[in-house]
């Protein structure tokens, strides 16, 4: 202390006498004229990332009686449109990033990680930013359902992937909800459907489902990312996959999966990132856009309501009754059953002040019953698959002649980028009918109740069949000679035509009773299945209570494979 005191008093004396603070303000600002500019801070996103500071230069750099202020983060974000700027991240940050935040679910990282990262975090930063805005009120429903099954905690995430955080989201292949469940693997988890509500749009119920879904496929596999690739594309896909390359991860088996699925992970990685350093890469929640429910109350309505009435009159947005009511199809209650209604608190105390006047003002009317489901009239429809083995000498063009098929058909079958086979190639050939169906055969489209028939009597009914298919076009052609031959002056009625009464009509012999134990089996079958969109037959044997096995032996089925519509016999 007693140094900088005589160092202060040393400089006072030198001073000149005519030399005054003001002077001396005024030589420290000619001193900074040249590299000065007020203290604005001008930002310029620049790959550098650098911060510019200028002066202008006729401003008073120093005033005498004040001192400079230190420029805060805050004045940064006060004076600059912050919002656009997006910071460069270099390939090896992010690595180093990813490493840190990785806990129970392998996050890898690679060229196509870091391009789904660019994705969420420079291409499509608005999506990223709600995500931001939303996760506050989905988030917490996620952790507790997911410790209580003691599942890692990262795959919150995984609905940012499935659906944005959006409670009614529907899929072009019909999976709804947060968690995107299809129709048939949500009742396998209890959600209750019908036409009024649909339990997988409840942000609770359709948690816990995932969350029993998410078990069961990591205990199948034993790999989080094999297990979160099952749950894209379904477990039996990655089975097979795995079987058909040998490979035991995702990323050992990910040219052979689907190309949906081989985004799935890649983009669940990039998520996980995103949403840990948002603000390093200067993306932050709007707070006017924040996802927050009002304080609600829920009231008990046993007659039907109209939703679109009831906020009209109770003077409620109806964009909030959807959100405190998710499982609802249509703005209306179900009919004749006592449904729990969420209302904004002080709504609902008015709705139970006047409770008969609103549900007379808002009685809703019944939702007319869902058509019943139809396969479409395809112009073309397979009916029967053939294998045909390439003899020596055969071309493609010669397969599709004897098959009457074209060659765009085979090529299609077969999955073949040109016209060459080499004998002994085996090929499918699908037999197919345009406009209306074939009519029936025997040995493949007769179904599981002519299985037992004897080939000697389907034999003898396909030969009738012909017998009888000749006799009418003979009648035909006699009809038509009888009547190009008659006189035209013969005005008498016309002799009878004794080719179509000496020849009569030959019916198809009818085929003998089958034995006891063969009578038994269709009444033994009992109970017929249409398969829907979304089943398998692990669904279905579940539901039912059978095995794979069961349901492949009673319907005669060489693969696992199944079509919409298809009739199953469920004995």
């Amino acid at each position: 202390m007693n140094r900088l005191v005589a160092l202060a008093i040393g400089l006072w004396v030198l001073l000149p006498a005519t030399c005054s603070w003001a002077q001396v303000a005024d030589s420290a600002a000619a001193a900074c004229t040249d590299s000065a500019a007020n203290f604005r801070v001008m930002f310029l996103a620049e790959p550098s990332d650098t911060l510019i500071f200028t002066r202008e230069a006729e401003a008073q750099a120093f005033i005498p009686t004040d001192t400079v202020e230190a420029i805060t983060e805050a004045d940064v974000y006060d004076t600059l449109d912050f919002r656009n700027y997006i910071p460069g991240t270099p390939f090896e940050l992010i690595e180093d990033r990813l490493s840190c935040i990785q806990a129970d679910v392998p996050l890898t990282f690679n060229k196509t990680v870091n391009s789904f990262i660019n994705f969420f975090v420079v291409r499509k930063r608005n999506y990223t930013q709600t995500m931001l805005e939303r996760k506050d009120h989905f988030f917490p429903i996620f952790e507790a359902a997911l410790r209580r099954y003691e599942l890692p905690e990262e795959l919150k995430y995984l609905s940012i992937v499935e659906s944005g955080l959006n409670m009614r989201a529907i899929s072009k292949s019909g999976a709804v909800g947060l968690w995107q469940f299809m129709s048939a693997t949500g009742r396998d988890f209890k959600l209750y459907q019908d036409k009024y509500a649909d339990e997988r749009m409840d942000p609770h119920k359709a948690t816990e489902a995932a969350c029993r879904y998410l078990r069961f496929l990591y205990n199948q596999f034993n790999d989080w990312e094999l297990a979160l690739a099952a749950y894209n594309c379904g477990p039996g896909s990655i089975r097979r996959t795995l079987a058909r390359t040998g490979g035991r991860t995702f990323w050992e088996i990910y040219n052979a999966l689907p190309q949906e699925t081989r985004s799935y992970v890649p983009q669940f990685t990039a998520v996980v990132y995103a949403m840990h350093y948002a603000e390093a890469h200067n993306l932050r929640a709007d707070a006017d856009s924040m996802l927050v429910l009002p304080t609600h109350d829920t009231v008990l309505v046993n007659r039907q309501v109209n939703l679109t009435a009831l906020s009209n009159h109770l003077q409620v947005d109806a964009k909030t009754l959807v959100l405190l009511n998710p499982t609802l199809r249509k703005p209306v209650t179900p009919e004749q059953v006592p449904y729990a209604l969420t209302l904004p608190a002080e709504a609902a105390g008015r709705f139970r002040a006047e409770r008969a006047c609103y549900l007379e003002m808002a009685q809703g009317e019944p939702l007319p019953e869902p058509a019943p489901r139809t396969k479409p009239a395809a112009a073309e429809r397979v009916v029967a698959r053939k294998r045909h083995t390439v003899r020596r000498g055969e071309t493609l063009f010669a397969i599709a002649d004897k098959f009457e098929v074209s060659v765009q058909d085979l090529r299609r079958w077969n999955h073949l980028r040109s016209n060459r086979v080499r004998p002994g190639q085996r090929l499918t050939v699908a037999i197919t009918t345009k406009g209306k169906a074939a009519p029936p055969k025997p040995d493949s489209t007769i179904g599981p109740t002519m299985a037992n028939v004897p080939k000697a009597v389907a034999e003898q009914i396909r030969l009738a069949q012909k017998q009888q298919n000749k006799a009418d076009t003979l009648a035909t052609v006699a009809d038509s000679a009888a009547e190009a031959t008659a006189p035209v002056v013969l005005v008498q009625a016309p002799a009878p035509k004794p080719l179509r009464t000496a020849k009569p009509r030959l019916a198809p012999p009818t085929p003998p009773p089958p034995a006891p134990a063969e009578a038994a089996a269709p009444a033994a079958q009992g109970k017929v299945y249409e398969v829907q969109p979304g089943d398998t037959l692990w669904n279905i044997s579940t539901r039912q209570g059978l095995t794979v096995e069961q349901i492949m032996k009673l319907n005669g089925l060489k693969d696992k494979n199944l079509k919409v519509g298809q009739k199953l016999i469920l004995g």
